[in-house]
């Protein structure tokens, strides 16, 4: 019987054998408890769910969705207006021009008194002539799409993305100038075409148009609010009004947008993942295809290290997208159902989980676009309201439309209040606080319509 002694590295080998089997056994606990093996089991089932809601699964989807008639589509008359005054801003660099450009980049066009005698700034609008012209004819036009690779967020025909915001502050400024001036003929074109054009944007279905139609709609409304003040007892500029309003009063409908950025959602969620299962570009075109997106794509480096875990975020977005369509709203009137539907999808999207990682960067902050929406509504139907009374002759202190242009951004009554200066009708601003109709010219809290005595 041998009394050889255990060798030393012999006990060091068992105990590292122990102590990696308790780490990994650690590891696997833990892993066991994130969402990662819940949310890539449930890959098959979103992929499936996200097909059948028809969203776009590849670029040719996406492209597919997008593809218009050319003679319904107004982009190429604004991609026109637009180079034509690139051209032109070049040729007026004095410092008026710089003032004014910084006028129309800041939308402070309602002071535009300042301008009207200067000598160069009325060549300018002549100029511009041919492009309101153009633009007037672009918002005659049924839809309006341009190019854009969903695979990069920064890419599109339009060189700038606030230029077209910048385009309805132009459009309305010549409105705003014609009016002061009593021509209500180009005051009514020209703020009717700004309405038109602020409401055909929406029809390009991507994130950044839903936002451009928003902003743009909130610089017509301001100047229909001063028209109706100013001109409200009189029969032709309500009409004018009218005419603007009744375009801007359309409703907001995000499923064309969900269904074209699920593909650019999952592209990004793949690249940053590197991984890819079932539709999409070969695996080779990920790596090249698209931006750089610096540091999260860093941060993500060791993520990538953890079983399943590209599987996992990529099936999040598919069940994001799916869930988006499915029970969407039918009346897309009905923005407080919107409210409740977007509600929990937000949520989703919340918070450290691992299976959200990338997806939460990848899907567009949606969360905030119903309220934005609800509010920019609630303007028209102020304007609207306000038409109505001054139809009827006298306010009563009662709302004369009823249906959806009643409602105000919380779901309750538009407001229309007796102050010792006259009747108002408002809408609630962005803290969500009745504030009485505050329309302070420092500090607006609601947005006010003044009627007319």
């Amino acid at each position: 019987m041998s009394d050889r002694k255990p060798s030393k590295w012999g006990k060091v080998g068992k105990v590292t054998f122990i102590i990696v089997l308790v780490l990994l056994c650690i590891v696997g606990g833990a892993y066991s408890f994130t969402d990662i093996p819940s949310a890539s089991r449930a890959y098959e089932r979103n992929l499936q769910a996200a097909k059948d809601a028809g969203v776009a699964m590849s670029s040719e989807d996406a492209d597919r969705i997008r593809t218009v008639n050319e003679e319904d589509n107004a982009a190429s008359l604004v991609l026109q207006a637009e180079k034509n005054f690139a051209e032109l801003d070049k040729q007026f660099q004095n410092e008026r021009q710089k003032e004014m450009s910084r006028m129309f980049e800041e939308n402070n066009y309602r002071t535009p008194k300042y301008y009207t005698n200067d000598a160069r700034l009325v060549q300018t609008w002549k100029a511009l002539e041919p492009d309101f012209k153009l633009l007037e004819q672009a918002s005659r036009r049924k839809t309006l799409v341009f190019k854009y690779d969903l695979r990069d967020p920064y890419s599109s025909d339009i060189s700038d993305r606030g230029r077209f915001k910048h385009w309805i502050a132009i459009i309305v400024q010549k409105a705003h100038l014609s009016e002061q001036v009593g021509d209500i003929v180009e005051a009514r074109r020209m703020i009717c075409t700004a309405a038109r054009l602020a409401t055909l944007i929406q029809e390009d279905a991507i994130f950044d148009s839903i936002l451009k139609r928003i902003s743009a709609s909130i610089i017509v409304q301001d100047e229909l609010a001063k028209w109706l003040r100013s001109h409200g007892t009189s029969p032709a500029w309500r009409a004018a009004i009218r005419d603007a309003a009744t375009a801007l009063d359309n409703p907001f409908d995000l499923r064309p947008t969900f269904r074209i950025h699920h593909w650019a959602s999952q592209f990004t969620t793949e690249k940053l993942v590197g991984w890819r299962k079932g539709p999409g570009p070969p695996d080779s075109q990920l790596d090249d295809a698209g931006p750089s997106y610096g540091s999260t794509e860093n941060n993500v480096q060791l993520l990538r290290l953890i079983p399943r875990f590209g599987q996992a975020n990529v099936s999040r977005v598919h069940e994001y997208y799916a869930k988006a369509l499915k029970s969407y709203p039918e009346d897309l009137w009905d923005l407080s159902a919107l409210h409740q539907h977007m509600a929990p999808l937000t949520t989703s999207m919340e918070g450290n989980a691992l299976s959200i990682q990338v997806a939460q960067f990848a899907i567009p902050g949606f969360y905030d676009f119903d309220k934005s929406m609800a509010r920019c509504a609630a303007r028209t139907n102020v304007i609207l309201q306000s038409l109505a009374i001054l139809e009827d002759g006298h306010p009563k202190g009662v709302l004369p439309l009823d249906g959806h242009h009643s409602i105000d951004v919380d779901g309750k009554p538009i407001r229309i209040r007796i102050r010792s200066y006259g009747w108002i009708v408002y809408s609630i601003g962005r803290n969500g606080m009745d504030d009485g109709g505050n329309d302070d010219a420092k500090s607006p809290k609601d947005f006010v319509v003044h009627l007319p005595k």
